[in-house]
């Protein structure tokens, strides 16, 4: 087990860096801007991506929406340049195109228009070269492999947008009617997974399931049922699909499981407690480790997932937001072999 997992607290505004196979903190960034999300590596200029999505506070109650991606240096462990969003605001999540050399982010409102959507920035320039509306609210997103098609996770919103990425238009919506969350995608493209319903605090919500939508049709063709409320799904090297429950016990919550289906059978495979609150998933590029981020705990697990045994827990940033009241202390990661 070896390796580096960097990961920012939301309620913190920064970034610690954890070597794999001693457990230890070996670097800590404290003064990002505030409300670090998502972090994406792009391994052409070396560097990490880093969204600011509100100035404070987190989906359903916060203060101004951020505008910023920070551009960060994981060597020196230095910001070394901040893309700004504007007019779209509440940048949330991020996705790489590295044929067209594009990132492109999610956004939940706009300057100019109702709704969010994506925005493609240009890695060269920094600059907004495209943006495409999903007539809501959207917050993570998956893009095809081809890089021609999106779907998005619009939340609390009762459809899924599907974005022709080319032509920058939405082309049709497929009903969830209880929202979605962290959605992902398979190796070759053909399925994307999206949690659903979307999170309701301090409750597990009734029956609680991953859609399962063919990526040519715009259809869901399966549906996977969990057995807890869940925030998010990670497709794993292999295929394997990764989902973060959470759990609440008398309104209050309790510690998560890290559960894994098989990509064919879509069966559960292996459960692993972890953490309060799971939220974003990552794993290691041969698919041994799962690593989960446990907002509410501050903690991110370190999980074998063939054995489903917890090998580690990396204490991220306990303390609760002075805003939330909330410990909001791990969320988006980055693994480094």
């Amino acid at each position: 087990m070896s390796g580096t997992l960097a990961v920012v607290s939301q309620s913190g505004n920064s970034l610690s860096f954890f070597d794999i196979a001693s457990g230890q903190r070996t670097a800590q960034m404290t003064d990002l801007i505030p409300e670090p999300h998502e972090l994406l590596l792009e391994e052409k200029r070396k560097v990490m991506y880093c969204s600011h999505a509100y100035h404070h506070g987190h989906f359903w109650a916060h203060g101004e929406n951020g505008h910023q991606i920070s551009i960060i240096d994981p060597d020196k462990k230095q910001v070394v340049n901040i893309i700004d969003t504007k007019p779209a605001l509440g940048p949330h999540g991020l996705v790489l195109d590295r044929e067209r050399d594009i990132l492109w982010c999610s956004y939940e409102e706009h300057e100019k228009s109702e709704g969010g959507g994506l925005i493609a920035i240009d890695l060269e320039t920094h600059k907004i070269v495209k943006r495409v509306g999903s007539s809501t609210k959207t917050h993570w997103f998956v893009v095809t492999p081809d890089g021609k098609k999106a779907f998005t996770c619009n939340k609390t919103a009762p459809f899924i947008s599907v974005l022709d990425l080319e032509n920058e238009v939405m082309t049709g919506k497929i009903d969830t009617p209880g929202g979605t969350e962290e959605c992902s995608i398979s190796p070759d493209g053909k399925h994307a997974y999206f949690p659903t319903p979307g999170t309701q605090l301090g409750k597990v919500p009734d029956k609680p399931e991953i859609l399962v939508i063919d990526t040519a049709t715009d259809k869901i063709v399966d549906r996977i049922a969990l057995g807890g409320g869940a925030q998010s799904t990670h497709v794993a090297a292999d295929g394997r699909i990764l989902v973060a429950e959470y759990r609440f016990l008398d309104g209050r919550p309790a510690n998560g499981r890290l559960s894994v289906y098989d990509p064919k059978s879509r069966g559960l495979i292996g459960r692993a407690d972890i953490g309060q609150m799971p939220l974003t998933i990552r794993s290691s590029p041969d698919g041994k480790l799962g690593f989960a981020a446990n907002i509410f705990s501050g903690s991110v697990s370190v999980v074998d997932v063939s054995s489903f045994k917890p090998l580690e827990t990396f204490v991220v940033d306990t303390e609760k937001s002075k805003f939330s009241n909330l410990c909001q202390g791990a969320h988006g990661m980055v693994y480094f072999p």
